[in-house]
């Protein structure tokens, strides 16, 4: 039962992430803010995960990736903690296995470096992609005839 509540909660964030990317692009090409939709010049925008945002916006996201960097930190703190004391618990107590719970903690501070570097490439990525979409839209932008008098109107403008 709590696979299945799992599974579902997996898929429900997964179609969240997919609308909030679709919504994010569409603001993207409409030249606004990814999060609060406020028009952007060309000197006011960040990238930050992908997503063009306000000033505002970047800094708000920065000081929340600033306080989840700094709660990773402080799980591995406690989780190196866990293992001195725990390892330290079994060999005096005369635990012949004592000497397998530092491995598995380590596999599991590895496990923790892995996927928040994981997350850090990702976010990378995400950041690189955007950048191409920037390109290509202004290339786009570039490549589109203007308006030269009336709609309709040739190069000569009869």
């Amino acid at each position: 039962m709590i696979g299945l509540a799992l599974a579902i909660a997996l898929v429900a964030i997964g179609y969240l992430r997919v609308l909030s990317t679709r919504t994010a692009r569409r603001r993207f090409f409409a030249r606004l803010c990814a999060t609060c939709s406020t028009s952007l010049s060309a000197g006011e925008s960040y990238r930050i995960e992908g997503r063009v945002l306000c000033a505002a916006c970047a800094d708000r996201v920065r000081r929340r990736l600033e306080r989840v960097f700094w709660g990773v930190l402080a799980a591995a703190v406690v989780l190196s903690l866990f293992v001195i004391i725990g390892t330290w618990s079994l060999w005096k107590r005369g635990d012949p296995t004592w000497w397998m719970f530092p491995l598995f903690m380590i596999g599991s501070l590895g496990f923790l470096a892995l996927l928040t570097a994981g997350a850090l490439r990702f976010m990378k990525q995400e950041n690189a992609t955007a950048e191409l979409l920037d390109r290509t839209r202004l290339q786009i932008e570039l490549l589109q005839p203007r308006g030269l008098g009336k709609p309709g109107a040739g190069a000569g403008g009869r």
